[in-house]
């Protein structure tokens, strides 16, 4: 299998979502598709890095220095 961070363009966040915060949590609400999605703080934080649309290196770059994430074998 590929390795996702190897992936290619950018990466943004999906159009027509309702979203809340709720504690640090994201509630997330597609009115279209009748669905709803709870993000962690985890999720919640790529969620606000995807503002602006990053590829994957600088996502996982972005939370690797926040802390959210270690690099491999760390």
């Amino acid at each position: 299998m590929d390795d996702p961070t190897k992936a290619r363009g950018k990466v943004r966040r999906a159009d027509g979502l309702l979203t809340a915060d709720l504690d640090g949590e994201l509630l997330m609400m597609s009115v279209e598709q009748a669905r709803y999605f709870n993000l962690n703080a985890v999720g919640s934080r790529i969620w606000e890095l995807l503002a602006v649309p990053m590829s994957v290196e600088g996502l996982t770059e972005a939370l690797s220095d926040d802390g959210v994430i270690t690099g491999r074998g760390a």
